[in-house]
């Protein structure tokens, strides 16, 4: 019972742990609004509506908590809200500043002067390449049309979303070349912005851990005390306890009785193995594997319990040896191989007894 109480701990404390830290960077933050009369440079994560009516927006997405927004905010009761984390998304710096630049990653993608990038026919149109192509000055593409023939995409009006639905480029195209939003800037990297004559960049905004900002820090404690709790629990209740000649504790698994039941079980398929087939085979080894292989494997740590590592090492390198037999003879039995399957039992027996004999000289 203890077994099974510290793995539900044990359960409990990963789950917890692992929802409180996705927590830690979580795209927003929550800010109580306090005395303080304006917030500069924190801007609302998203629509923020009034308690009395779901349609009167107090605060758009992106609004910046300026005086006017926070005093209406508390007009309609409204404690806290949250904001975005980081608040801008990318901060803007000279290349000059290499320290600044070296190890971040850009943001916004950047054009490589007089370099073109081909795109050929067939490629997908995406609203990405759409954005692209508008930005060379294009007004449309040419696209496949389901006759095989050239049709022309239009991309006008510029900004306007344009429904795709798999269109394929007619023909090759030529779009300025370019190094890619979300590019690691290494010393490679920043020495092409200079050959493209980039004299600034946009770099996404490092968002750094903070304790204060985490709302989940004491679920997370929580978690970790609850891991502590199971471990402590499955270390106190190793799972069985041997009693005198290997047999357990009431309740706990006879270890010595299943190499001996198994042991008895391979000796009897031994016995006719030159005759048996490779369906009867595995019929006779999956009773054998699912009962006291499958009830040894679950009552091993009584070894630890009773004689150590040294104990549990002595019998289970041979035990291990002859599972890894009876298996495959059970998937070479499966496959038709029955020959393989036959060589296989014969071959596992050898290790069981050294099991079992390991475990008698223990007393």
């Amino acid at each position: 019972m203890a077994k099974h109480i510290g793995n539900l701990l044990l359960v409990l404390g990963v789950v917890i742990g692992a929802l409180a830290a996705a927590g830690a960077k979580k795209a927003y933050r929550t800010i109580v609004l306090g005395d303080e009369t304006a917030w500069p440079g924190e801007f609302v994560f998203r629509d923020v509506a009034s308690p009395a009516s779901r349609n009167v927006l107090l605060a758009r997405e992106g609004q910046e908590l300026s005086a006017d927004v926070v005093a209406l905010l508390r007009e309609e009761g409204i404690a806290s809200v949250r904001v975005r984390r980081p608040a801008l998304e990318s901060e803007r710096f000279s290349l000059s500043d290499v320290q600044a630049v070296a190890g971040r990653v850009l943001h916004t993608p950047v054009v490589r002067a007089g370099e073109v990038d081909p795109l050929s026919p067939g490629r997908v149109v995406t609203a990405d390449l759409v954005e692209r192509a508008r930005a060379a000055g294009l007004e449309s593409l040419p696209v496949r049309a389901q006759d095989g023939s050239e049709a022309s995409l239009s991309l006008l009006p510029a900004g306007a979303e344009i429904a795709l639905a798999g269109e394929r480029l007619h023909r090759a195209i030529d779009l300025p070349a370019r190094i890619e939003g979300g590019t690691y800037l290494d010393d490679e990297r920043i020495a092409e912005l200079w050959a493209a004559g980039v004299d600034a960049i946009d770099v996404k905004t490092r968002v750094r851990f903070s304790l204060a900002d985490w709302s989940d820090k004491w679920r997370f404690l929580v978690a970790v005390l609850l891991t502590i709790a199971g471990v402590a629990v499955k270390r106190r209740a190793p799972g069985v306890e041997a009693g005198e000649g290997g047999t357990p504790a009431a309740g706990g698994v006879d270890l010595a009785g299943a190499l001996a039941e198994l042991e008895r079980g391979l000796a009897e398929i031994k016995a006719r193995l030159a005759e048996i087939e490779a369906g009867e085979l595995q019929r006779a080894l999956d009773p054998l594997l699912a009962g006291p292989a499958y009830a040894f494997l679950e009552g091993r740590e009584a070894l630890r319990a009773r004689g150590g590592i040294a104990l549990y090492a002595a019998v289970m390198a041979p035990f291990s040896s002859a599972e890894r037999k009876l298996h495959r003879a059970w998937s070479a039995a499966v496959d038709g191989a029955v020959e393989e399957a036959r060589d296989c039992v014969a071959a596992a027996l050898p290790f069981l007894r050294d099991a079992r004999a390991a475990l008698a000289a223990a007393g």
